[in-house]
């Protein structure tokens, strides 16, 4: 631990007992026991080698036990190689001394959420006592990763798959239960903490983490040093991000830097054109300054297999956002909201995603008219509804699978199994439902006083519940009989669609007028054009993606005859918006349309995009067509491109391989199932 002072100590210990009484549920997809020992801070010293991909190096942990006589320590450690575990005191000035009693679990073939460390501490204390309640002490361990099978929570990619060609890119991905396979650890969100890291990789790559860069340091041997310390807030594990790379920085503004290959910052510095209009916007809507050092984006290397990640001060995009006009800068908008919703007031446990995703959702459709116009929230919350009932359809029990509650069941499993647009949708619909009780200047009110009160906390429903009802009996007592007729049961707890209906409310003429031409064209059946063909050119992107959609699910009312006259016409196929051709490859493959060179764009297609989102239903069309062979020609040529998650998905797609540790739906935008006999 960094010698700060006790009195720095004492607050951190304050904090955790406080957040400690927050929250009733359990965290059931961590092994930790950190309901009875929480690490308050940690030491990393870390060397990354880019020649045998492999990880070395050490990590101290304070250790704050939350109760009396302390035995036992269990840590998070996905097929860590613990090398030692030493143990130290803090305030009895106890020597460093190693360890013999702890035991390593390894995965195995049902090891969905990694595996664990077991430390028996029980003897180790001064004087042979067992260890106090409240007394901090450290374990030191090192440690090392060079099994590229099970690294989830990391990859390097080679040079050559990089839009420079000369260097390799390292990058991690946390969210929601992968720390542990870089770092063992205590990871759950209910543990926040304080840092220092300590980044050894070559001289000539430039080191971007979580945090606020301390100190560089040139080892002279070919290699370098990066020191990063957490900001001043106590942020969970699954937070901190960490990219290591050939890349430049652009500062945009005072808070806004861009971080990227050279070859993706002119599109990348107009990605960010709205940025500081879209912070401002969101300070005020909130009455809260953006609670972080910056707001940094890193544009990540064409394989990174989702479409961001917010990491507080610190922003992973997919590049596929670069060519997406609005759709992609509502991304960056929703990254905006996540840094007040999710880094700032976070979820408890992956069972209560919703507290994070569903208020982002909510705030960022606040904000969305006055960047991109009043009408823009009416098309995105029909595209964001039509999505979730899709995935809701395609689960394993459909409507009345766990995964379609705002809580569902993740015990036993991968949480990432659970992750879809649930959380996004049906939260933010269920907030669109207690503003219409309360009125939309007092649903501003209060996510205010909630956001100020609860700021670095981690919330389950039930405490969500308590604060809104302690807030509107203390505010507006004419509605605290409606607040409470609020049926929390169903809105959270039950599988399915809301028991209030909010899509009535959804309407959207330029989405009207998307089906419209659909249908004429599906009515037609390819024999003429409809009058209005051309305004297809002049609409949003998020139209042309529910174009195709409605194509889509008619599918048995289209023909490649159609398809022959929708490629001529638009030629999405050749289009540099990847949502948009994965969506029309995943149509034209159902109909096996081979015209005008589709399959080669197709082909071109997954060997370049790496977002899981993008080329998983590809892929999925392709084996539904009985094109297996295309199939699994193609994912053994990429093979060593894509990241472990996208391959491991679409190797379940494609030779029927179970998913070992990975999420099967976390976001993939599924259709409905559809009858493909062609």
């Amino acid at each position: 631990m960094k010698i700060q002072g006790f009195l720095t100590l004492f607050v951190l210990l304050l904090f955790v007992l406080n957040t400690q009484q927050e929250v009733t549920e359990v965290d059931v997809n961590t092994f930790s026991n950190y309901e009875e020992v929480e690490i308050v801070e940690f030491n990393l010293e870390l060397n990354i080698d880019f020649e045998t991909k492999s990880l070395s190096g050490t990590v101290v942990l304070d250790m704050f036990p939350l109760v009396d006589n302390l035995k036992l320590v269990v840590l998070d450690a996905w097929d860590l190689d613990i090398s030692s575990i030493s143990f130290g005191s803090l305030a009895h000035d106890i020597d460093v001394q190693e360890f013999d009693t702890w035991v390593q679990n390894f995965c195995n073939k049902d090891c969905y959420q990694g595996s664990s460390i077991e430390i028996d501490v029980s003897s180790l204390w001064k004087d042979n006592k067992p260890i106090p309640e409240h007394q901090t002490f450290q374990l030191y361990i090192n440690y090392g990763k060079s099994d590229l099978d099970e690294r989830y929570g990391y990859t390097f990619v080679d040079a050559k798959y990089t839009k420079g060609k000369k260097h390799p890119i390292f990058y991690t991905q946390n969210e929601p239960i992968y720390m542990r396979s870089w770092i063992p650890f205590q990871d759950t969100p209910m543990t926040s903490t304080s840092w220092t890291a300590k980044i050894t990789a070559p001289s000539d790559l430039k080191v971007f983490m979580t945090g606020i860069q301390k100190k560089y340091t040139d080892n002279q041997d070919g290699t370098a040093t990066t020191t990063y310390e957490s900001e001043d807030h106590l942020i969970p594990g699954y937070y901190i991000g960490l990219v290591i790379g050939d890349f430049e920085v652009l500062k945009i503004s005072e808070k806004v830097y861009l971080v990227a290959e050279k070859e993706n910052l002119e599109d990348g510095e107009n990605l960010l054109k709205n940025v500081d209009s879209m912070i401002q916007y969101t300070e005020e809507y909130l009455n809260q300054k953006y609670y972080w050092n910056t707001f940094t984006v890193i544009i990540m290397p064409d394989n990174y297999p989702f479409e961001g990640a917010a990491h507080p001060g610190l922003t992973f995009i997919s590049p596929t956002l670069l060519t997406q006009g609005d759709y992609g800068r509502d991304t960056i908008l929703h990254m905006i909201a996540s840094s007040y919703f999710g880094n700032v007031v976070g979820p408890a446990n992956w069972s209560n995603y919703w507290i994070a995703q569903g208020f982002a959702t909510f705030l960022r459709r606040k904000i969305q008219p006055q960047i991109f116009g009043t009408t823009y929230p009416d098309m995105d919350r029909m595209d964001g509804n039509f999505t979730m009932f899709s995935q809701m359809l395609d689960m394993d029990d459909g409507l009345q699978d766990t995964f379609a509650s705002l809580h569902p069941n993740t015990k036993g499993i991968n949480p990432d199994d659970a992750l879809s647009m649930v959380p996004y949708e049906k939260g933010y619909q269920f907030l669109c439902h207690i503003e219409e009780i309360i009125g939309e200047n007092e649903m501003q009110k209060f996510l205010q006083k909630y956001l100020k009160e609860q700021a670095l906390n981690e919330v389950d429903y039930e405490h969500f519940k308590s604060f809104l009802e302690e807030y509107v009996e203390d505010k507006l007592p004419s509605k605290v009989e409606d607040i409470a007729n609020i049926d929390w049961e169903t809105w959270i707890l039950t599988p399915g669609l809301p028991p209030k209906s909010i899509f009535p409310d959804f309407t959207s003429e330029e989405f009207d007028t998307v089906y419209s031409l659909s249908n004429k064209f599906i009515q037609f059946s390819g024999t003429s054009l409809p009058s209005n063909y051309d305004q297809v050119e002049d609409w949003h992107q998020i139209q042309k993606y529910a174009f195709v959609d409605s194509l889509l699910f008619n599918i048995n009312q289209v023909d490649r005859r159609m398809c022959f006259q929708f490629d001529n016409l638009y030629d999405f196929k050749n289009d540099n918006d990847k949502e948009l051709q994965s969506r029309w490859f995943e149509f034209t493959a159902i109909l096996k349309y081979t015209y005008n060179d589709n399959e080669t764009f197709l082909k071109e297609f997954v060997s370049s995009t790496g977002r899981a989102k993008y080329v998983y239903p590809v892929y999925q069309s392709l084996m539904t067509a009985g094109k297996h062979s295309v199939a699994k020609q193609l994912l053994e040529e990429n093979k060593d491109w894509y990241h472990v998650y996208t391959y491991t998905l679409l190797d379940e797609v494609v030779n029927g391989v179970s998913v070992k540790g990975q999420g099967k739906k976390f976001e993939k935008k599924q259709r409905q199932k559809i009858n493909t006999d062609l």
